[in-house]
């Protein structure tokens, strides 16, 4: 068994764990008892994910459970699904959602980032050196100045060279005074604009 972990600070790619929270809180704030609305869940056949009609419990345990509401007691013998065939099932499933989403979002791949690169964080707004793939899907190893970070791909910019800080500043906070200069209009009143259009100023102030 093989355990994948998440990129840390994204928990958009742990969106079954994320789910299953939000479902527990749902029980937790509308049911009086908690452990009958967890029993409920558990015995309620699936409509989505595998969508093969059976229950939680039916696929873990092999037979239905028993709850509040009557049924005949021959719905209790165990009776194992087919594991192989839901298992290919869902597979077909979850293929079929992850294409919608991508066309739906227009999703495209990053390319991948080789070991050496300048890189910039997001989060932690600084540059890094790329150390390699964490051996996790669309995650890499990040040397930063305070040690070696984990980060999901999306979170991680290529930059061509590692600015200084004073190139830094400049990047983010240009030289308004400069800006306002260049762009400020001639003596003589006409000037056209960055679109085209040619600006006059009003005959009263023509002198």
């Amino acid at each position: 068994m093989e355990v994948v972990t998440s990129s840390p600070y994204y928990p958009k790619s742990n969106g079954l764990a994320e789910a299953a929270v939000k479902t527990v809180k749902n029980i937790l704030a509308k049911e009086r008892d908690p452990w009958l609305g967890f029993l409920a869940y558990r015995a309620s056949p699936m409509v989505s994910g595998v969508e093969s009609g059976y229950s939680p419990a039916e696929l873990l345990m092999g037979r239905k459970l028993r709850t509040t509401l009557p049924f005949h007691p021959t719905k209790l013998n165990p009776k194992w699904p087919s594991l192989t065939i839901l298992r290919d099932k869902n597979k077909v499933i979850a293929e079929r959602q992850k294409r919608n989403y991508d066309r739906r979002h227009r999703t495209k791949e990053l390319p991948l980032l080789p070991a050496g690169a300048t890189v910039w964080v997001r989060d932690r707004r600084e540059y890094g050196t790329v150390v390699g793939e964490s051996g996790h899907p669309r995650s890499y190893l990040i040397e930063t100045g305070s040690g070696v970070i984990r980060r999901n791909r999306v979170a991680l910019t290529l930059a061509e060279r590692q600015p200084s800080i004073s190139s830094d500043y400049e990047a983010f906070f240009p030289d308004l005074e400069s800006t306002a200069k260049s762009h400020s209009p001639p003596e003589t009143g006409v000037f056209r604009t960055r679109y085209g259009r040619l600006v006059r100023p009003p005959q009263r102030y023509t002198p």
